[in-house]
């Protein structure tokens, strides 16, 4: 009996041994560096320079990232809907993270043998975005996660849109949502229809690859048909990408083929409103 307690205690030291090395890498591989997200509520972004004549008009820009700031409450809600269908459709349910699809992508990653399926919110891209290095690490996945819980508890969910819609890359030289409309249709995102908007959020994870402009006949549809994250919550993606057809159709693809590097279309080659 007195051998059994002696295996059960050493078991137990073992146990919280393991578990206080396991925190300590946790601590050291995560929260040691983690950056303070105090930097998210003052929010400068690139910006557009331009040069004006003496009455006033437009000579010239330059832009290291060609961007044009839209305040939330400007943007339409189909415009919100068709980000949220895309990339995050349980958003305004959860506080960074969505278990759910976390656990979902895990089971299909394993079956497929390859990573076929992402879970990250638009809280973790934001964490990403504006925190984090690109580099595709598990200590980075475990900090944007962490981050995200974070930003949730600090700002509002239209703040999190704010940067998300401000600050992401579209592809041909645009950056945010405002930039992407004048670059892809000639309009502001005040003004995008549902198919626009659907073609626009289908951009986000592959900006060049999925660039309209370089293969209107396949590579936009294809960045709406991704199967949704959640099920389909919030615009209907099905619907989404019936709608997008059109609009893809009358995007002029630039001669220069598939490998060129994706410029700014010229006002010609933007895509028509269908």
């Amino acid at each position: 009996m007195r051998r059994l307690l002696r295996i059960a205690l050493a078991l137990g030291v073992l146990a919280v041994a393991g578990a206080a090395v396991t925190l300590a890498l946790f601590y050291l591989a995560v929260l040691r560096d983690l950056p303070e997200i105090n930097s998210l509520q003052d929010y400068r972004p690139n910006l557009i320079t331009r040069v004006l004549d003496v009455d006033g008009n437009e000579v010239a820009s330059f832009a290291k990232e060609r961007r044009v700031i839209l305040p939330i409450e400007q943007v339409p809600k189909h415009v919100v809907d068709a980000f949220i269908a895309a990339e995050d459709g349980s958003f305004y349910e959860h506080k960074g993270l969505d278990y759910a699809g976390i656990l979902r992508a895990a089971v299909t990653n394993i079956l497929e043998g390859r990573k076929a399926q992402g879970a990250s919110t638009i809280t973790q891209q934001v964490a990403k975005t504006f925190l984090l290095s690109p580099e595709r690490t598990y200590a980075r996945k475990l900090k944007d996660m962490m981050l995200a819980r974070r930003i949730e508890q600090t700002l509002s969910k239209n703040d999190i849109l704010y940067l998300y819609l401000n600050q992401i890359y579209f592809g041909a030289g645009a950056y945010g949502i405002e930039a992407a409309a004048q670059t892809y249709f000639g309009k502001s995102a005040r003004d995008l229809q549902v198919h626009e908007a659907a073609l626009i959020a289908g951009l986000v994870p592959q900006p060049a690859e999925w660039n309209p402009h370089v293969d209107p006949e396949t590579r936009a549809p294809e960045a709406i048909a991704r199967p949704p994250p959640d099920g389909g919550a919030g615009l209907p993606r099905r619907r989404a990408a019936g709608l997008l057809g059109g609009a893809a159709a009358a995007c002029s693809p630039r001669p220069t083929g598939r490998s060129a590097t994706p410029r700014a279309p010229s006002s010609s080659r933007r895509c028509a409103a269908t």
